[in-house]
């Protein structure tokens, strides 16, 4: 097998470089084996024969993009997202009923308090950014200081995403 150059962040080549050290393996091996895991979780929509994001539904696209989203929201101070649905009972995939029942997909997370009032549209951007559609986001920390009780059923009705 020949080798092929690929040109990567700063970031990233140093985090490759300290799994490499600490994992006793080379880079490449390193950079193969999250390849092949990142791909095995997103083959199976190529292998329905749908080469192309937008042939997805809502739901694979979220599925496909969720580390990314969740990487994009913490870079803004976002954590402890949660999947808001209609789906109760263990077991039961919320995107997957939101989606059946046309409904909008709702995220519930904690947002940085600095970001005040303007956090739950700053997350919807890049949602919409990341995902191609709109996603309701709404804030937990906003909801902890003005409306508690809500937080909890809310809490209740979600799961992590």
């Amino acid at each position: 097998m020949t080798d092929t150059t690929i040109r990567i962040d700063t970031a990233t080549a140093k985090l490759v470089a300290e799994l490499a050290h600490l994992m006793e393996r080379t880079k490449k091996d390193v950079l193969a084996d999250a390849v092949a895991g990142y791909a095995r979780a997103r083959l199976p929509a190529l292998a329905d024969g749908r080469m192309r994001y937008g042939d997805l539904s809502p739901r694979e696209q979220l599925t496909l993009r969720r580390d990314e989203l969740l990487r994009r929201f913490e870079e803004q101070g976002t954590v402890n997202v949660r999947l808001l649905g209609s789906a109760r009972a263990p077991g039961v995939d919320a995107v997957a009923v939101a989606v059946a029942r046309e409904e909008s997909i709702i995220l519930l997370a904690e947002t940085d308090i600095i970001l005040g009032s303007e956090a739950e549209s700053m997350m919807e951007e890049i949602a919409k950014e990341v995902l191609g559609f709109r996603v309701e986001v709404i804030s937990a920390t906003r909801l902890s200081l003005f409306a508690p009780e809500r937080l909890a059923r809310l809490v209740q009705e979600s799961a992590p995403l």
